[in-house]
């Protein structure tokens, strides 16, 4: 399972003066000015956004935690009903995360993200059927339609309410990674042949020995491909690499049989 996370209230991430190697800092959140969310249309938009995250075909079966549900429970409890007019909002809002258990652990988690008594940001969560280390092929399709729905979401917002984002952390940041993975080891399978042919060349003196001698390379390399995919290993840095290398020593071995074979003192190949 991957939890995925729906939030409002933060326009994108300022990098600035940030390195692209530096792991501990990675910027700083900007915060969307013209979020509000205390009107009544942006509280029924809240209720309206978590009741359609819960009809979103990939999202596991209740597995969507909304703070707006429970805040809506607690303030039914006291004979009132979302939404509110905003001043009434406010002040059950900070009383509810005050008081209430529910309310201290959601602001405590940071799914009501309030600054100086003032909500900034929203965030609901849910769960999606999908590993970590699923391939990108099979993770592409749940982001594609989580993106939709985001979009969707956007556009009927109110003009307060439309800096709506969605991530599921490194699930999603990882297939660009994955993608660039297979694509090197393509990249350098190919240029790793080249280079192993010209040697083969070389060192046999004989184009049909160097091409026999390459086929036996590329028979090493599919064996073994074929072998991690029959364990489900994905494509990973380490694979990625190893690929590669798989290469060299495979040439190692292959060269030292066709150059013997080529200086051979027999006359026949009995």
């Amino acid at each position: 399972m991957t939890q995925i996370s729906l939030f409002a209230g933060v326009k994108g991430i300022n990098r600035t003066g940030s390195s692209m190697w530096d792991s501990v800092f990675v910027g700083e959140a900007e915060m969307d000015d013209k979020f509000d969310p205390y009107p009544k249309e942006s509280q029924q938009f809240l209720k309206d956004m978590c009741s359609d995250l819960k009809k979103l075909d990939v999202i596991t079966k209740d597995s969507v935690v909304c703070w707006i549900d429970v805040f809506e429970a607690w303030v039914n409890e006291k004979e009132k009903t979302l939404p509110l007019p905003e001043k009434d909002f406010s002040d059950l809002l900070l009383e509810w995360v005050s008081t209430d258990i529910q309310g201290r652990t959601f602001r405590q988690i940071k799914s009501v993200g309030l600054v100086k008594d003032k909500l900034i940001y929203s965030e609901f969560s849910a769960k999606i059927d999908l590993e970590f280390r699923e391939p990108s092929t099979v993770k592409k399709p749940y982001f594609d339609k989580l993106e939709t729905f985001v979009q969707e979401l956007r556009n009927k917002a109110p003009a307060s309410f439309k800096s709506i984002h969605q991530t599921a952390g490194f699930t999603w940041v990882w297939m660009p990674s994955e993608v660039a993975f297979v694509t090197s080891a393509v990249q350098g399978i190919m240029i790793a042949m080249v280079f192993a042919f010209c040697v083969l060349l070389i060192a046999t003196r004989n184009i049909i020995q160097a091409v026999l001698s390459l086929l036996c390379v590329v028979i090493i390399i599919v064996s073994v491909v074929a072998i991690m995919q029959l364990q489900g290993w994905q494509l990973g840095v380490s694979e990625s690499i190893s690929v590669v290398i798989l290469i060299g020593f495979s040439v190692d071995y292959v060269i030292h049989l066709s150059a013997d074979y080529m200086h051979s003192s027999f006359s026949t190949r009995s």
